[in-house]
């Protein structure tokens, strides 16, 4: 393959990790580590895409990986990076992956039907909803599709038998917190069939080539200093929610289909594993 290209996709574990842009995201988002997210995406080709995806194929068809699309772009801006990601689902559907996007645009219901469409087993596709903060969004992500039409996402996947919504607070900031009533009166108007709270980004570039961190000093002027502040509101929402709240998205995916975790989440603190029946042995 292409070195070029190669450079757009990066594997950790069972995880596959698929870029679509060279540069560029669209959305701005001020707290975001990647370079240069607020200019327009170049996007590589289709035809580049099937490149990848037919290596992807050779290597991995069969085995259970996971394709995260993608860590350094957004997915939805345009009809041109849709139709990427949507080739690509097409094309490897049919070989065992499962499926990741994380967004913060709109996705239309025409796109989820035919999602939908191409999966060949139910839960193939993950739909990550990322919405880190209510109120102030405008503000810090003030090129993203508005809050509560992300929330109707999650309404509108929930139709379709192949497609799981997860809602995706990451990376979890002081904005947070200060929208956590916000949040709760929302899932029970639009709950989702998973929830993630992710703390922070982390700066993947030793082992990801193409993520930089973008703005560490903003970064580190959102991110919470009392980490016990934030623990306290990911027990809150793992109590309210206990058979869907993760702390990380390959979580998710794991519990799905019974996949062995390779994250093991409790090295770090008790409370990310807590009621995993993975962890417990159980499946």
């Amino acid at each position: 393959m292409d070195p070029a290209l190669e450079r757009l996709v990066t594997v950790m574990g069972r995880r596959i990790f698929f870029d679509i842009a060279t540069c560029g995201c669209g959305s701005g988002c001020k707290y975001c580590y990647v370079k240069s997210s607020e200019i327009p995406q170049s996007l590589i080709s289709i035809d580049d895409a099937m490149e990848i995806a037919n290596n992807l194929i050779r290597l991995y068809s069969g085995k259970s990986m996971i394709i995260s699309f993608c860590p350094n772009t957004e997915p939805f801006k345009s009809n041109s990076s849709k139709d990427i990601i949507l080739s690509v689902i097409e094309k490897l559907s049919t070989h065992g992956f499962i499926f990741q996007i994380s967004t913060k645009e709109v996705i239309s219901d025409e796109t989820l039907s035919r999602v939908n469409s191409m999966c060949s087993f139910p839960k193939q596709v993950f739909f990550n909803i990322s919405i880190p903060m209510i109120t102030e969004s405008g503000h810090w992500e003030p090129k993203c599709s508005p809050v509560m039409q992300r929330f109707h996402n999650i309404q509108n996947i929930s139709r379709h038998e192949s497609l799981t919504s997860c809602l995706y607070i990451k990376p979890f900031l002081e904005e947070t917190l200060k929208d956590r009533t916000k949040f709760f009166d929302l899932l029970k108007i639009y709950p989702p069939d998973y929830i993630v709270i992710g703390f922070e980004f982390a700066d993947k570039s030793a082992v990801m080539p193409c993520t930089m961190l973008h703005n560490p000093e903003t970064a580190s002027q959102l991110s919470i200093k009392d980490l016990s502040k934030m623990g306290a509101f990911a027990k809150e929402m793992k109590d309210s929610f206990p058979q869907i709240t993760n702390f990380s998205s390959v979580c998710n995916v794991n519990q799905c289909f019974s996949l062995q975790c390779e994250i093991q989440l409790n090295k770090y603190d008790e409370l990310y594993c807590d009621g995993c029946l993975l962890c417990k042995g159980e499946v």
